[in-house]
């Protein structure tokens, strides 16, 4: 049997080589799929729906929108920019989704600054009770700092942004439409909420503090706004499964110490008309169409005044909304839109879905 004569340091050396040249070529091999995978000039916690909000608002011509509705899934299905531009003739579009961080939000945002110059950001308050960080593990430094150096690690699942995953997703359920919608999801769902109407508990309740990564990207979203001359506006859509006087009375502080102009329509649902037993989709939790019509009306009101928005109804530049209003075929012409008529149209004519105690969630994405 033919023994290895060399030295016994000569072969530790050759295997040290062996493993240092194995290190090396998968540095590489990470550091190459980083770079090709990680997004050009955002990070983000979800790239996936990043990506896909990015891609379905980039058919919007450049310089066209006035309002930005950002946050979670209580303003996705809150707020419907056809009826805004129906009754208003603003342009709006909404870059909420389901369970979204504040730091993707304002990831969001830094893009659409790019190409829109909006009069202002309505930002919803319940985003900013979910840990505002982008990584995973804030806990587990070794991985957040692997994944800062091979970002690979974090978007790995970046693949199911090409065009393929989100013209799929465009086709599934009540998505279908939520391009040509400008964002909005139409949900005819009625679950009612059936418990008390003082949910919002006592005013003096003691405040549940912003986590502090999500209060690190308001201040960089507040920042982001003022450096575009667009006003930050914040406020909270009438939700009785997450809102609270504890959350007001935080956001309000924050608020009131950057001068930023905040408004709680969860103490304004008689004013606004919400009814519990109609305009839910999931026993308080989120509103449905029937909520959105009233919540639109009253928001669309507030904004124009607020903040001058101009009408463009008849201008040439805006003849696609137009179009998209009317294919959509949701609030009937413009000339006969209002609230009133537009709900009774809906009431009559819709596929509302009037769900058992049994139902469950849709997404499950609220708080």
């Amino acid at each position: 049997m033919e023994t290895d004569n060399r030295p016994v340091s000569f072969l530790r050396s050759r295997k040290l080589i062996r493993v240092i040249a194995f290190l090396l070529v998968l540095v590489l091999l990470l550091a190459g799929s980083s770079a090709l995978i990680r997004p050009k000039g955002y990070e983000a916690y979800d790239i996936e729906t990043v990506d896909i909000k990015l891609q379905q608002m980039s058919s919007e011509k450049d310089g066209s929108i006035d309002v930005i509705f950002a946050g979670d899934s209580e303003l996705l299905y809150a707020f419907s920019p056809l009826q805004l531009w129906g009754e208003y003739g603003m342009t709006s579009y909404i870059i909420s989704s389901g369970g979204q961080k504040i730091c993707d939000t304002y990831e969001i945002l830094t893009q659409v600054f790019l190409h829109h110059s909006p009069k202002a950001v309505v930002l919803d308050g319940n985003s900013f009770y979910r840990d505002g960080s982008i990584y995973l593990e804030e806990d587990d430094k070794l991985l957040e700092t692997a994944e800062r150096i091979f970002p690979v690690f974090h978007y790995h699942t970046r693949y199911k942004t090409l065009p393929l995953p989100g013209v799929l997703m465009s086709f599934t359920n009540h998505r279908k439409n939520q391009e040509l919608y400008k964002g909005w999801l139409d949900v005819r769902r009625i679950e009612p909420y059936t418990g008390p109407a003082d949910y919002m508990g006592a005013p003096d309740t003691p405040k549940e503090p912003i986590p502090e990564a999500s209060v690190e990207y308001l201040d960089r979203i507040l920042a982001l706004c003022r450096e575009h001359d667009c006003a930050l506006f914040i406020e909270d859509v009438p939700s009785s499964a997450n809102w609270s006087y504890a959350r007001h009375n935080a956001v309000e502080e924050w608020a009131n110490a950057h001068g930023v102009d905040y408004l709680d329509l969860n103490l304004l649902n008689g004013e606004i008309g919400i009814d519990w037993s109609t305009d839910t989709r999931d026993r308080g939790d989120h509103l449905n169409f029937y909520g959105s019509l009233k919540l639109s009306d009253y928001m669309g009101r507030l904004l124009q005044e607020k903040y001058a928005l101009a009408d463009h109804r008849g201008d040439a530049f805006y003849g696609n909304w137009q179009a998209d209003f009317e294919r959509a075929g949701l609030y009937g012409t413009t000339a006969d839109l209002t609230t009133e008529k537009v709900y009774a149209r809906a009431a009559d004519t819709s596929d509302a879905d009037v769900a058992g105690p049994e139902a469950g969630k849709e997404d499950g994405d609220g708080v």
